[in-house]
């Protein structure tokens, strides 16, 4: 299996598996779905808690929020060949989700009320609103002609309506919005370009006379 299609599955794997503990830590048990409470009293999730206090990160909040930073990174690399030969609206996107992670980070790290950079807090949402907005718009004015396949345009398309479910199922973002995302990704990800392509035709092949070497009448 090409590597950015795993890439894309580890990316929708990662952002479950991080979800539980920083749904826990946002909505409490009473407040998250029974699928979750259940996932998140297995001992793993325990023992990576209590390394966290034992190397002093008391702020679970952060930490299992800016946990989600990997998936982004890897949709990001997972669909960067696709969205670049979609043209200059595809490398637009394709930015977009490398800043996502990066973003995400700091919006984080800076949660707390007396943060320098408090400002950006909640940002990502804002841009993943914005990714699924533009996925659309790629998939529509992507170039006609150069043997992009329609489940290209269909998993573009799919992005926001993804994502969207995702959420409302794992009931918080972005971690459980990156599951809708990533399952987009590996869509696109299936996608080779410059792979597939129709031979040149023979006529295209052959290469003009040169009229020294023509037999002389």
């Amino acid at each position: 299996m090409p590597a950015r299609i795993v890439a894309a599955v580890v990316a929708a794997l990662w952002s479950l598996l991080v979800l539980p503990p920083q749904m826990i830590v946002w909505s409490g048990p009473a407040g998250s779905p029974r699928w979750i409470r259940l996932m998140n009293n297995h001992d793993a999730y325990d023992a990576v808690r209590a390394a966290l206090v034992g190397w002093g990160i008391h702020d679970h909040y952060a930490a299992f929020g800016v946990a989600i930073v990997p998936a982004m990174l890897l949709v990001w690399w997972a669909t960067r060949p696709a969205l670049r030969a979609l043209g200059g609206s595809g490398r637009v996107l394709s930015w977009a989700l490398l800043v996502l992670g990066p973003l995400t980070a700091l919006s984080y790290l800076n949660h707390d009320d007396t943060a320098p950079l408090r400002f950006l807090w909640g940002g990502e949402g804002l841009l993943l609103l914005l990714i699924a907005g533009w996925a659309v718009v790629v998939a529509i004015v992507a170039p006609r002609g150069r043997g992009i396949p329609g489940f290209v345009r269909i998993g573009l398309i799919a992005l926001g309506p993804l994502a969207v479910g995702a959420t409302l199922v794992g009931g918080y973002w972005p971690h459980a919005t990156m599951i809708g995302v990533a399952l987009s990704a590996i869509v696109l990800a299936l996608w080779r370009p410059g792979r597939g392509r129709p031979a040149p035709s023979p006529a295209a092949k052959e290469a003009p006379a040169d009229p020294e070497l023509s037999p002389s009448a």
